[in-house]
């Protein structure tokens, strides 16, 4: 827009001239027109800049991926975007929370047996027990172990998984002695009499990683074809790896390995999680990050902490059976954790999703903390540090 003078006003103005009019009153009514130009601009610029019919996003907010520019926030809401059906925060399950306070939840399984959900968190050594029901303040929570099993140091803790009936957790990336960055595979058993467990061995894997922020962020087991059992371990970052790199979109991997014993000098049994090979993520998986992995039957879970999403897809066998040389991921369906009013993220921190059904309805879920000094905005607050279950569209 331009500034009006009392010539165009002449012009413009319908019937009789306008008597004429001081300086001061044009120089006024030139700001005044000037200023509704100036707000012009600036809704056109929020308008462009933000989803149709709703508030503009701001630099908390996550940057849409192609898919969500192809309707997760528009049409395609309801088929692309889970229902939450419950969420309890962790710390109000427990009658007895042993001192803990922060409950940075990185992972959750269901115990095929008991149908209880197993949980971790990466601040605390505890395992988490809920019991089907998640009543809250309840003895039928158990919290296995001390939270403070190693004195001023947090377990790491990112992934768990069961295997003929033996609990393993996953301490994502340890730096040891000479530098070098590896995963801890520990066997855990947990008490049947108190809320103990102990740890039976822990086994370092051969994968190494470039620093302790960026390694084994998930982790299932499956017998293969010859009888092993096979742990594949999900990279946190592209390419596993850390950075510019790590941020790759649509690269992600999984790692196969499997346990190997071996004798010491000495002659005592050591152990370690020898590589074998990798899958690819298919690149239908864009993500920045990749914060968990569920298998049910041949039925495949991926989740993403900066997406807020999930991609799902199948564990193809050539043979029928395990093969780490043949078998693959396929599949291509994403979809997204539930969005608040304005379509921004409000489960900004989901690190572990596990299937609940055989028919892949629901799933259940558990968020970290958020982010502090202003990394992530104040409405991640609401949903973290908490377990969740979702129905699927």
């Amino acid at each position: 827009s331009n500034f009006v003078n009392r010539n165009q006003y002449e012009t413009i103005a319908n019937g009789p001239s306008p008597p004429p009019r001081s300086h001061g009153a044009l120089k006024r009514l030139g700001v005044v027109t000037l200023s509704l130009c100036i707000a012009s601009l600036a809704f056109a610029f929020v308008t462009h800049n933000s989803h149709v019919g709703e508030a503009p996003l701001d630099k908390f907010t996550v940057s849409s991926t192609a898919l969500e520019e192809e309707g997760v926030c528009g049409a395609g809401y309801t088929k692309l975007v889970m229902k939450e059906i419950t969420t309890h925060t962790l710390s109000s399950l427990y009658l007895d929370l042993k001192g803990s306070k922060k409950h940075e939840a990185s992972d959750v399984i269901v115990d095929p047996k008991s149908g209880s959900y197993l949980a971790i968190t990466d601040n605390l050594w505890s395992v988490f027990s809920v019991s089907e029901t998640m009543a809250e303040m309840s003895a039928s929570n158990v919290l296995y172990g001390d939270p403070e099993r190693v004195e001023g140091e947090d377990s790491g803790y990112e992934a768990l998984f069961l295997f003929d009936d033996k609990l393993y957790v996953v301490r994502e990336s340890v730096k040891d002695a000479g530098g070098v960055y590896n995963a801890y595979i520990e066997e855990l058993e947990l008490s049947q009499d108190d809320d103990s467990y102990e740890v039976r061995r822990i086994c370092r894997t051969d994968f190494s990683f470039e620093g302790d922020s960026k390694g084994f962020e998930g982790a299932v087991a499956l017998r293969g074809g010859d009888g092993e059992m096979y742990v594949l371990g999900l990279c946190e970052g592209n390419h596993c790896r850390e950075g510019k790199k790590g941020k790759d979109r649509g690269n992600g991997k999984v790692v196969v390995m499997r346990k190997v014993l071996e004798k010491d000098v000495d002659g005592a049994e050591q152990c370690r999680y020898e590589t074998v090979s990798q899958l690819d993520i298919p690149s239908s998986a864009n993500f920045q990050d990749y914060s968990a992995i569920n298998l049910r039957g041949d039925r495949v879970m991926i989740s993403s902490q900066e997406e807020s999403a999930v991609w799902i897809g199948k564990l193809v066998n050539e043979a029928a059976v395990f093969d780490p040389q043949t078998s693959h991921l396929s599949g291509d369906r994403v979809l997204f954790f539930p969005r608040d009013s304005s379509c921004h993220h409000i489960y900004c921190n989901i690190e572990g999703v596990a299937w609940l059904d055989d028919e892949g309805h629901r799933i259940v879920a558990v968020s970290d903390k958020m982010k502090s000094k202003g990394k992530q905005n104040p409405r991640c607050l609401q949903k973290d540090q908490s377990i969740h279950i979702f129905a699927l569209p």
